[in-house]
């Protein structure tokens, strides 16, 4: 489900093959530093029966947030909404009238 990524001598991303040495891979060998990223290799079709496991689900969520915000992948407007309410729910918890007016 989750991988190595990193991005290969023609700056293609490239998973890291687990079973093969790194040197052995194509790699940059220009002298700089190499940076692999902890990323899902395919996403869920029913994220509420495949991510059962919190940290799982949080890095998904992770993963599709960073790629909306670097225009990665589209997600029209209206989705956007949807799923920065989404965001605002999980960090904030429901709505509470008698917290929300001392914040006035």
């Amino acid at each position: 489900f989750f991988g190595l990524s990193f991005i290969d001598s023609k700056s293609l991303p490239t998973w890291l093959k687990l079973n093969k040495k790194v040197s052995s891979q194509d790699v940059k060998k220009d002298g700089a530093n190499l940076q692999f990223k902890f990323r899902a290799k395919f996403f869920p079709e029913d994220v509420s029966e495949e991510l059962i496991q919190p940290i799982t689900q949080k890095m998904v969520f992770l993963q599709v947030k960073d790629s909306l915000l670097a225009n990665d992948i589209y997600c029209p407007p209206e989705t956007s909404v949807l799923l920065a309410s989404y965001a605002c729910q999980a960090k904030f918890g429901d709505y509470e009238p008698s917290v929300a007016a001392e914040d006035l």
